[in-house]
């Protein structure tokens, strides 16, 4: 099928997907010029356009089913640099970079082998773009792929070195040299057994899997983009190619990386169903698993599921066919289809016999594949930790998840893994009939024997928690990720598998709860619609909704008092694509996907009236409040030609006048409250544009998006502008000067529809993540994130007295009511101009505070409630201002602060701001100041590194010490930060010093250090049962320490400029850390590993506390902005699962 795509070379004509966007011809012109270039190491490897000499030749086949002949003397009109065309040439320099030889090329790029002279002698890689190839498409994937490269570090992935641009403006980027040869044919060169393939099999599944913890999919994962090298004398498989990675969660790029409908991306052999599906919309981690599967099927049995040379040949479409709907053979019968010659030659490959190959395959390595490679996504590892996971237990005899877990499979797991015991019990029953003497000598073997197997189980038990550890903060990763892209379904199918067993300890921490909060239905109704659902809109007095559903033109009326039907009809062919009532409610106007719309009457859904006179399809039909005119805007979504924006007289039926474009359509335009301006988004360079309906003027033009705006909404009082486009951003515009108000926040993927609820308060939002996002337009800030729809929403609407929010979920066929009032489970807290000094909560979690300093050095305190009210609002319950105030620490439920200049601290109560006790210090005070956790000390830093500590029942110093040689070891720059431990230990970061020092200040003498960083540590947080330490420094590590040994147990990596702030949940299974460039992350104890990362900051973290209740996360940053993320507790959520599963009132309804 030939589609409008077109060569990127000589832009004749092509199929939909073709390799590399390049016909035949091209791809064979590249593919000799290639040939003949001395500097390509493996020819017929890789082409210049990242293809194989197979899918080169299938493409020629794909340009013969056009009836177009396929020459080899097809020349190019301006060949892209190939086989060494580029200008740079061996001893040129880039940077400082001097180029050696080329050693690859990919459809835009050169790599080449470079030495790098100072600071560091050393050969590396250097990619840059190749020239006449730098689009905008181009270079903003060759960004993204750098920071893709950049955000990982895991040794198992190529690191990034440097970057920049050469002298033409080409961006480059420098990445580690790696010496090696594609996975399968390292395992085939070195004859590796199935145990061996499959243990590199899951090295390359962690690296993939740190990747995804990133909030990155590779989508390209194939043999020639894992490389395997040798060090130390053994095989160490390294990830490369990220350069159609996807980012979940993280933003790769500033610049513009589109997408485009029907573009397909990957690799035809190792594509997943989705990726072979439209465009691979909708791509998340299991399309990796998916690939990952493809190269395990490969390593296996030297072949990938489906010949896709064969495949080819038949055309672009039948591969992509196959690969969506025909299951793929099981390895072992794979085996059966070789000739003996052949099996006798894989066998080899594999230092094995065939009959013992084929044993060894069936079962569950059979079955292990084949649940990767299952078409619907949702049937595969949820995780590429679950995979690896599930070969680690293949290797270790233990039962997989993959396989039906049968009382006869698990007893014949167990026989095969305890064998000998068995035989030594049988052996033991024999003996025991023998006599006495015999008796005896057996059971004291016996005792020897089952302490060994103690032992040993003892060992697989740990190792088993440590597994399931780690698969659950994978899991949770994943789950997060998810939930970026609206997949709530799956996130609900996640939290549900980690609900534990009987005899299982429970995992579940504050991130479970999070999660679970966040994807609990709070919609207050759900109507189930027969089909695809389009379009939704109110009746102007609120009586009456209509929706607009199916393929056939399909409305419905509802009495809005009881979603009851009140009439259904269909009016097609084709689907609504716009739906809106008449301004007196008599009438609704809808267009149909033709040149033409409909005015239907709204109580019958008869149609009273057609409009034509539309050249091209009529997107939208948008009415004035007085009901004089109704505008009409036409044209097509992908094409670049300019629309039609008709305004029309309603009672004449007939064209006013004609809004000229001179590019794009017009996708979703608005009409201001008072029916005279016009407002429309273009689908072409993100340009929005205002028009005086009366004057028939365009007053303003600018661009607010990317490279297209789609909805336009106006306020109440006509002055702001908001505006939704395809990078997701949602922003408020005072149109009139073409100024931004603010961007309120983001969805992932295109914003599909906006309205101000009617008293102007909110601004409603909702895109193809799936999301309904509510907006405090006051505040400027986001009020709440509504999850339920699957598969996108198409468009939503504010009921007349803006109490509640309708919308419809396409895919899903779906009709949600939600209230407007609604609010999410994190908010905003706070916002200001001051730089932020300390904050605390108390002791019972109820309150939390915030202490800044503005530049004049007047200090100010606010106090809330942590938790929300009924009304979802947190109550501020005390705000104060006052000169000079250094630091501030809570002790118990009492404020306690550090005067400047006066020597002194003193407790307040925190509600009344009573002066409860003032104490004096010997020393003057610097802060930060802290209190034990009983309430019983405080402790401060004051001058020349003395550290105070009070009683704070009596206000008497109870020490003052200086620890020895403090001043000689360390930097006297940074922050420093104090810890009492539960036994009153006080662990002492002194500003900017490497070692943290543990402190008897009872006895005035150091007994203990924690030595590993780098740089300075300006962070500490015990965890709940003491017995670790968590330390955050400027060298950008998290650190865990033993606190009875002062030994480390794990380094967390952290982010640019430092961790800044660490804190332990109050069930200690959680640690939060804060960094210089703004995001928390949240890690597992237990594994290690991380598990999320929250962006709500602009600035460096100061300050990340869980509450002592467990319930709420705080984090406050230099950029003035405070955020608390709340999850409810254990016994709240396990309540109201069991009210769900019971049937108890108060859940979401569903009907039809």
């Amino acid at each position: 099928m030939v589609t409008g795509d077109r060569c990127n070379e000589c832009h004749e004509a092509i199929p939909a997907g073709s390799p590399g966007g390049f016909c035949g011809r091209c791809l064979l012109g590249l593919a000799l010029l290639q040939a003949s270039s001395e500097s390509q190491e493996q020819p017929g490897r890789v082409g210049p356009t990242g293809l194989g000499a197979d899918e080169l030749e299938a493409s020629l086949n794909l340009e013969r089913s056009l009836g177009r002949p396929a020459s080899p003397s097809h020349e190019l009109k301006n060949p892209p640099s190939a086989g060494g065309r580029s200008s740079e040439e061996a001893e040129d320099r880039i940077g400082r970079y001097r180029l050696l030889e080329e050693i690859g090329q990919g459809g835009c790029g050169v790599v080449y082998k470079a030495a790098q002279d100072e600071p560091v002698r050393r050969e590396v890689a250097l990619k840059v773009i190749k020239l006449g190839m730098d689009t905008a498409e181009v270079v903003a994937r060759f960004e993204a792929e750098r920071q893709a490269l950049a955000l990982m570090d895991h040794p198992h992935i190529a690191k990034v070195l440097d970057g920049g641009a050469t002298r033409g403006g080409r961006p480059y980027f420098v990445m580690e040299l790696v010496r090696g040869v594609p996975i399968t044919e390292y395992c085939d060169a070195r004859k590796l057994t199935l145990k061996d393939r499959i243990n590199l099999f899951i090295a390359v599944c962690q690296a993939v899997q740190h990747a995804h913890q990133k909030g990155i999919i590779h989508r390209d994962l194939k043999p020639s983009n894992i490389l395997v090298t040798d060090e130390d004398g053994r095989p160490t498989p390294k990830v490369l190619d990220f350069g159609i990675a996807k980012a979940t969660n993280t933003r790769l790029t500033d610049k513009t990386l589109f997408t485009e409908f029907n573009k397909i991306l990957g690799t035809p052999a190792y594509m997943s169903p989705e990726q072979a599906g439209l465009g691979g919309l909708d791509v998340d981690s299991r399309s990796d698993v998916y690939s990952l599967g493809v190269l395990l099927y490969e390593l296996l049995v030297g072949k990938t599921p489906f010949d896709t040379r064969t495949l080819l040949a038949d055309g672009l479409e039948v591969l992509l066919k196959t690969i969506r709907e025909v299951e793929p053979p099981k390895p072992s019968t794979h085996l059966t289809t070789l000739s003996r010659d052949e099996l006798i030659a894989l066998a080899d490959r594999r230092d094995e016999i065939p009959v013992r190959l084929d044993r060894t395959l069936k079962g569950d390595l059979d079955w292990i594949v084949l649940k990767t490679l299952e078409k619907d996504r949702d049937r595969r590892y949820e995780t590429v930790g679950a995979l690896a996971s599930d070969l680690v237990s293949y290797l270790q005899g233990e039962p997989v998840s993959a396989a039906p877990p049968s009382i006869h499979y698990r007893l014949a797991k167990f026989g095969r893994k305890h064998r000998t015991a068995l035989i030594t019990a049988s052996a033991f029953a024999a003996v025991l009939i023998g006599g006495i003497i015999a008796t005896t000598f057996q059971a004291v073997r016996a005792t020897r024997f089952a302490k060994s197997a103690d032992a040993q189980r003892f060992s697989a038990d740990q190792a088993r928690a440590d597994q399931r550890a780690l698969l659950y903060a994978t899991e949770m990763a994943v789950s997060y990720q998810s939930l970026e892209q609206g997949q709530v379904h799956r996130v609900r199918q996640i939290l549900e598998k980690q609900r534990p067993e009987k005899g299982e300890p429970d995992l579940r921490g504050w991130e479970w709860r999070h999660l679970w909060a966040k994807t609990r239905p709070v919609e207050l109704e759900t109507l189930r619609q027969p089909g695809y659902v389009s379009a939704v809109a109110y009746s102007p007095d609120g009586s009456r909704w209509a929706i607009g559903y199916g393929e056939d033109g399909g409305i419905r009326l509802y009495d809005a008092k009881n979603n009851r039907l009140l009439a259904d009809n269909k009016i097609g062919p084709g689907m609504i694509e716009t739906l809106t009532f008449t301004p007196d409610g008599d009438g609704i106007y809808l267009s149909l996907q033709s040149t033409n719309f409909l005015l239907v009457d709204a109580a019958t859904l008869s149609v009273q009236s057609r409009f034509e006179g539309h050249q091209q399809p009529v997107r939208a039909v948008v009415p004035d409040s007085q009901g004089g005119i109704v505008v009409s805007a036409a044209g097509d979504f992908g094409q670049q030609q300019a629309g039609e924006t008709f305004v029309w007289d309603t009672h004449e039926k007939r064209i006013l006048f004609k809004l000229p474009s001179t590019t794009g359509t017009a996708m979703h335009p608005c009409i201001s409250p008072s029916g005279r301006y016009l407002g429309r988004g273009l689908n072409q360079g993100g340009i929005v544009e205002v028009w005086d309906l009366r004057e028939q003027r365009r007053m303003v033009e600018f661009k607010a998006h990317q490279k297209l705006t789609y909805p336009t909404a106006f306020s109440a009082d006509e002055n702001v502008l908001a505006t939704g486009g395809d990078d997701g951003f949602v922003r408020l515009w005072k149109w009139r000067d073409r100024q931004e108000i603010a961007t309120l926040g983001r969805h992932t993927g295109l914003v599909t529809d906006l309205a101000f609820s009617p008293d102007g308060r909110r601004l409603a939002t909702c895109g193809w993540d799936s999301t309904v996002r509510i907006w405090d337009v006051g505040e400027l800030k986001e009020q709440s994130i509504l999850l339920g729809h699957r598969g996108g929403i198409n468009r939503l609407a504010f009921s007349p007295d803006s109490s509640r929010v309708i919308s419809a979920g396409g895919p899903d066929q779906n009709v949600r009511f939600w209230s407007a009032l609604a609010r999410g489970p994190d908010t905003l807290l706070d916002t200001a101009q001051e730089s932020l000094v300390s904050a605390g909560f108390t002791s019972d979690g109820e309150k939390y505070c915030l202490l800044r300093v503005n530049p004049d050095g007047i200090t100010s305190m606010k106090g809330w409630r942590a938790n929300p009210g009924p009304d979802g609002v947190r109550q501020l319950i005390r705000t104060f201002e006052a000169p000079e105030i250094l630091a501030m620490s809570l002790c118990q439920t009492n404020l306690v602060l550090l005067g400047a200049g006066k020597d002194e601290v003193w407790i307040q109560d925190l509600i009344s701001g009573q002066e409860l006790r003032r104490m004096r210090s010997p020393v003057p005070l610097l802060g930060p100041i802290t209190a034990s956790r009983d309430g019983r000390w405080l402790a401060a830093f004051g001058m020349k590194d003395h550290v105070v500590v009070w009683d704070a029942h009596s206000g008497v110093p109870a020490a003052v010490f200086q620890l020895p040689n403090v001043s000689e070891t360390k930097p006297t720059a940074g922050r420093g930060a104090l810890l009492f431990s539960l036994d009153d230990l006080l662990w002492v970061a002194f500003p900017g010093a490497t070692t943290v020092a543990c402190v008897d200040w009872k006895v005035g003498k150091g007994v203990a250090g924690l030595e590993g960083h780098t740089r300075g540590v300006p962070a500490l947080a015990l965890s709940p049962d003491g017995t670790m330490i968590a330390t955050g420094s400027v060298d950008m590590t998290a650190r865990l320490w033993d606190t009875a040994t002062g030994t480390p147990i794990a380094v967390l990596p952290g982010e640019n400029g430092g961790v800044t702030a660490v804190s332990f949940s109050a069930d200690g299974l959680t640690l939060a850390t804060g960094h210089f460039d703004g995001p928390v992350k949240l890690w597992s104890v237990l594994s290690k590993a991380e598990i999320a990362t929250f962006y709500g900051h602009n600035g460096p973290v100061q300050s990340v506390l869980f509450s002592p209740d467990g319930q709420t996360l705080a984090s406050a940053s230099y950029d003035g902005t405070t955020r608390l993320w709340q999850a409810p507790t254990k016994e709240q959520t396990d309540w109201a699962i069991g009210a769900t599963r019971s049937g108890s009132p108060g859940n979401s309804s569903s009907k039809e």
